[in-house]
């Protein structure tokens, strides 16, 4: 059964505990001892003690953790390990129960011929006709299995359901046992937990399988051991590899016994989850189909509780930094004041040429001559100041008291609209007259010529020519 959703899991705490040491990266295959004062966890040389919690949980916590060696975990009590940081899974993690005896904070199987299952969900002897009959599996997150029987009348009910990761960390049952053989364990309980997110790589395992129902001769076998507890949770991460809290086998006898249920998942607080967890329940005996076969178990429980993703613009929480703006994580758009791809490392105002001032206050912020404070340069054509009021161009067609313009050009060698005198004020300086001087100067050349030749007021006209002579004078 998978189940989507939230709920008020009372997951272990990272920062309620001491940490034992920076890191835990181990150099060997781990073992776990839950069950010693305190509680152990030893590679090579190396052995660290853990804490008892108060609900009876073994605690080993670390700055951070990174299994890349597999622990196995062995022991009375639920095995917790927390990361005050992330935490990487590329290894095994295995809580599984082995014969008899129930994995970390797991229940065994029926102790001796003919008993219950421990547990709240123990599988069920049945005793009436000693022998006759198979022991049931036992549940967890999954009914166990009904075991076979003699006459078709069936033996012994599976064990039920019980429990939520939700309210306590706790592993599966145990199955019932025969006449004959002892009942399978219940898978343990394992919880992975961390304050940053967690990584679940491709190559990673997370083991909770409850142990197979056994067959010491041809009559009556004993149920399989329901399948325990995961509880892994964190702040964002992937979670792939394999998950597996399967029911332990029924064993197979002339009187089969069944299967144990699937145990429970439960995967919190990632933004992926790739993986499908298997809480399958464990397949009853199959010796002899002609007697009345056992009842199947139930399979378990997967619960996830992916990061929400409020903005659905399919980035979760723990990478979305604004998760009301599907725009964001986006690329980067300067001097909006927002991060708009969710990167504290990427300026949202730069200083692109190094002058101290940024892009959202430098109007060329390729240019570190140009920028808020410096002295303006009249008649360059730039905006020296990045101030708009101050003028670029005032005075620029305007001679200086020595004849220049800020230009450095003479006023006299500048082309004017119309001719002017070369008597022009702004020649004064001395120069020699430019084209428009010359031309000036020609032009009132030929008009004092024409006054010369032209009778004007108060000149006498030219004298009168003498009268001509006749032939008979």
């Amino acid at each position: 059964m998978l189940l989507l959703g939230l709920s008020a899991a009372l997951a272990a705490d990272p920062r309620d505990f001491a940490p034992i040491d920076a890191v835990l990266d181990p150099t060997d295959v781990v073992d776990v001892d839950t069950g010693t004062d305190p509680p152990t966890l030893r590679y090579a040389a190396v052995v660290w003690p853990g804490v008892v919690s108060s609900d009876g949980a073994a605690v080993f916590t670390f700055g951070r953790v990174v299994v890349s060696h597999d622990v196995i975990a062995h022991g009375a009590r639920p095995f917790v390990l927390l990361s005050q940081s992330d935490a990487v899974v590329s290894a095994r993690v295995d809580v599984s129960a082995t014969g008899v005896a129930g994995g970390p904070g797991g229940f065994a199987g029926g102790p001796t011929p003919e008993q219950n299952g421990l547990g709240p969900g123990g599988g069920r002897a049945h005793v009436t006709y000693s022998g006759l009959y198979g022991g049931s599996g036992g549940g967890f997150g999954g009914a166990g299995g009904a075991a076979g029987a003699h006459f078709y009348v069936q033996g012994g009910l599976g064990g039920a359901t019980y429990g939520d990761l939700a309210s306590a960390l706790q592993g599966g049952s145990g199955g019932a046992s025969s006449y004959y053989e002892l009942g399978g364990g219940g898978g343990g309980a394992f919880e992975l937990g961390a304050l940053g997110p967690v990584t679940l790589t491709s190559t990673s395992s997370l083991l909770a399988n409850g142990a197979p129902g056994q067959r010491l001769n041809i009559y009556g076998a004993s149920g399989g051991g329901s399948g325990g507890a995961l509880f892994v949770h964190g702040y964002g991460g992937a979670a792939e590899g394999l998950i597996q809290a399967r029911g332990g086998a029924g064993g197979a006898g002339y009187y089969d016994g069944a299967g144990g249920g699937g145990g429970r998942v439960l995967l919190r607080g990632f933004a992926f989850v790739t993986t499908v967890a298997d809480v399958a329940p464990g397949p009853p005996g199959a010796l002899t189909p002609t007697i009345a076969p056992p009842w199947p178990a139930s399979a378990g429980v997967v619960q996830v509780e992916l990061l929400p993703d409020h903005d659905e613009d399919g980035f979760a929480v723990d990478t979305d930094c604004d998760d009301r703006d599907p725009a964001i994580p986006g690329l980067e758009v300067a001097c909006n004041g927002l991060d708009d791809d969710c990167d504290r490392a990427t300026p949202d105002a730069p200083d692109g040429d190094g002058d101290g001032v940024d892009t959202c206050a430098d109007c060329d912020d390729g240019d570190p001559a140009r920028m808020p404070g410096s002295a303006e340069v009249p008649c360059d054509g730039l905006d020296n100041d990045c101030n708009t009021h101050t003028p670029d161009a005032e005075g620029c067609d305007d001679p200086t008291p020595t004849g220049e313009s800020p230009t450095g050009e003479s006023p006299c060698d500048s082309p004017v609209p119309a001719p002017r005198p070369f008597t022009d004020p702004g020649c004064s300086c001395g120069s020699t007259p430019g084209p428009a001087g010359l031309g000036a100067l020609l032009a009132f050349a030929v008009t004092a010529a024409g006054r010369r030749r032209s009778p004007g007021r108060g000149t006498p006209p030219p004298p009168a020519p003498p009268p001509a002579r006749s032939r008979g004078a």
